[in-house]
């Protein structure tokens, strides 16, 4: 399974995304540039199985304003996004304010997400200020819109535990890792749009996220 095309074919990357998007960008560092309209149905609208990605998309002709590429406008805009709890705003600097994991890119390699998973960052007293849980987010094939719902409900019951620590006073986790990686032949991974959007309400709604 895993030497066939079609890991690629269940995570939605067609031939046409293979070859016109990924390929120039991957072997030469091109942008995927073209002139052509995009006639296809939305998808709310489409007859046909579509991406749950597919269902937002920006307007045609709409404008951004503010600078959109970490590239060509460094010197204004910054991928650069801090992760894990943020300390009291109102109060004085403190150690606690830079205990976060700083990306510098949202796309991480192999090895920073086994850095991530693998690891626990402690402080000088020795206790646990920044560590990760990974829960899967795939399902049994065939068990269709109800196991879904079921696995969507585990996801976020498990991100709730893992965050609030047991019961044997082990102290929660700071990070959760959404994983498909368990996909395959017996196995469907939940669209990760779908299961972040779930698990980021289920922890406002919990009052466990700010």
């Amino acid at each position: 399974f895993n030497l066939t095309n079609r890991k690629l074919n269940m995570f939605g990357f067609s031939s046409e995304k293979l070859e016109m998007l990924l390929l120039p960008m991957a072997v030469g560092g091109k942008e995927a540039l073209g002139s052509m309209g995009n006639d296809a149905a939305l998808a709310v609208l489409s007859e046909y199985p579509r991406q749950v990605n597919d269902y937002f998309k920006q307007l045609f002709a709409q404008v951004t304003n503010p600078p959109i590429d970490p590239i060509r406008e460094e010197i204004v805009m910054s991928l650069v996004c801090p992760v894990g709890p943020e300390g009291n705003l109102l109060a004085d600097p403190g150690p606690e304010h830079s205990q976060r994991l700083v990306v510098r890119h949202p796309v991480l390699t192999l090895e920073e997400m086994a850095t991530l998973k693998n690891n626990t960052f402690k402080g000088p007293d020795g206790s646990s200020k920044f560590k990760c849980a990974t829960i899967d987010i795939t399902f049994p094939v065939g068990s269709g819109v109800d196991g879904m719902l079921a696995a969507l409900e585990r996801i976020c019951d498990e991100a709730a535990d893992a965050i609030q620590g047991d019961k044997f006073g082990e102290k929660g986790v700071q990070g959760v890792i959404l994983s498909d990686k368990f996909a395959g032949p017996d196995r469907m991974a939940l669209p990760s749009l779908m299961a972040v959007g779930a698990v980021h309400h289920h922890l406002i709604g919990t009052k466990q996220r700010p």
